[in-house]
C-alpha cells in the first residue's frame, strides 16, 4: 500500500467505522482523525485510537490519504457534499464508503476535487465491535467504483486481511440482497424456529440453546459439502406425509408461519432437484403441495 494510503480518516464512529478503524490501526495504518455527528461517539473512538476527533469532518480529511465514510447509507451523499464544500477533499486521495447498496458514484463531489472513489463493503455482521474485529481477517469485501479507486480499495482490503471481490455497479442490488438474505433473513428463520418451539412450551432462551448445535452442524456441512449437498430433511426424502403434517399444524396457528414455511419449502424443492434427490414429477408435485394446489384439490 502507498505510504499516503496508510494515513486514514474515519467519518462515522458507529460499529462499522469503529471496527474498521481498529483493524486498520492493527494493520499498521495511522488514523489521523475521527469525525462523527455525535461528539460523544467521536470522542469515545478518538480516545481509544489516540487520535484527534471532531464533529466537523473536513477538519480531519485534509490530512488523510484515505477518507473512509462509514455513516448510514442515506447520509453518504450529504456528508460527501458537505466535506467538499469546505475544501476537505484533495487530488490523490482515496475516498470510499462502506455501503453494500449505494454506488460509489454518490462520492462524485470527492472525485470533482481529484480524489479516486470506491465502495468497500465487508460481508460481515457488525452487531458487536469486538466480535466483528476478530472475524474481519479472511472476510470478503464487495468492491466497486472508479478503476483507480477499485485498485487502491483492493489493496486496503488486503491490508485488513480481507479478500476483495469486485461488484459491477449494475449488480449491487442483487449483491446486497444476497447479503441481506444470508444475514438478516437467517436471523428471521431462526426467530421463526424459536417461536414454533415456544408454542411447545419452551422458553426462547432454551429454544435457541437447543437449536444452536443443529445450526452449527448445518453451517459446517455448508462449509464442507457445499450449499447443495448440505441439504437434508423431508423435502430431499420426498416425505410428503411429514410435510403435510407440518402444514396442518402450522395452519392451526394465526401468525403467518404457514406462509413462510410454504415459501421456504417451495424454494427448497429446487435445491433438492439440483442435488438429484428428486425427479421432475416429484419436484412438480412437491411444489404443488407447498403452493397449496393439492390442498385445493
Amino acid at each position: 500500500m502507498p505510504d499516503n494510503d496508510r494515513k486514514v480518516c474515519i467519518i462515522g464512529a458507529g460499529r462499522v467505522g469503529s471496527t474498521l478503524a481498529l483493524a486498520l490501526r492493527r494493520a499498521g495504518c495511522e488514523i489521523v482523525g475521527v469525525a462523527s455527528r455525535s461528539e460523544q461517539s467521536a470522542r469515545r473512538l478518538g480516545e481509544r485510537l489516540g487520535c484527534p476527533f471532531t464533529v466537523r469532518p473536513a477538519e480531519c480529511t485534509r490530512n488523510a490519504g484515505v477518507v473512509l465514510i462509514t455513516v448510514p447509507d442515506r447520509e453518504i451523499g450529504a456528508v460527501a457534499a458537505a466535506i467538499q464544500s469546505r475544501g476537505g477533499f484533495a487530488a490523490g486521495q482515496l475516498v470510499a464508503h462502506t455501503s453494500g447498496a449505494t454506488p460509489a458514484e454518490v462520492l462524485a463531489p470527492a472525485r470533482a476535487d481529484g480524489a479516486a472513489i470506491a465502495s468497500i463493503h465487508p460481508l460481515q455482521s457488525f452487531a458487536d465491535v469486538e466480535a466483528a474485529l476478530e472475524r474481519l481477517p479472511g472476510c470478503y469485501f464487495g468492491v466497486e467504483g472508479d478503476p483507480a479507486g477499485v485498485s487502491r480499495a483492493r489493496r486496503l482490503v488486503e491490508d485488513l486481511g480481507g479478500v476483495p471481490l469486485e461488484v459491477n455497479v449494475v449488480d449491487k442490488a442483487l449483491y446486497h440482497a444476497a447479503a441481506c438474505v444470508a444475514s438478516n433473513y437467517l436471523v428471521a428463520v431462526i426467530h421463526l424456529a424459536t417461536e414454533l418451539l415456544g408454542r411447545c412450551g419452551w422458553s426462547r432462551t432454551d429454544a435457541l440453546k437447543a437449536l444452536a448445535p443443529l445450526v452449527d452442524g448445518t453451517r459446517e456441512n455448508l462449509r464442507d459439502l457445499g450449499v447443495v449437498r448440505a441439504l437434508t430433511g423431508p423435502v430431499v426424502r420426498d416425505d410428503r406425509s411429514t410435510l403435510k403434517w407440518h402444514l396442518a399444524a402450522l395452519a392451526r396457528l394465526d401468525d403467518g408461519y404457514e406462509g413462510v414455511y410454504r415459501a421456504l419449502g417451495a424454494y427448497t424443492v429446487g435445491i433438492a432437484r439440483e442435488q438429484n434427490a428428486l425427479g421432475a414429477v416429484q419436484a412438480r408435485e412437491l411444489t404443488a403441495l407447498f403452493e397449496g394446489v393439492l390442498d385445493r384439490g
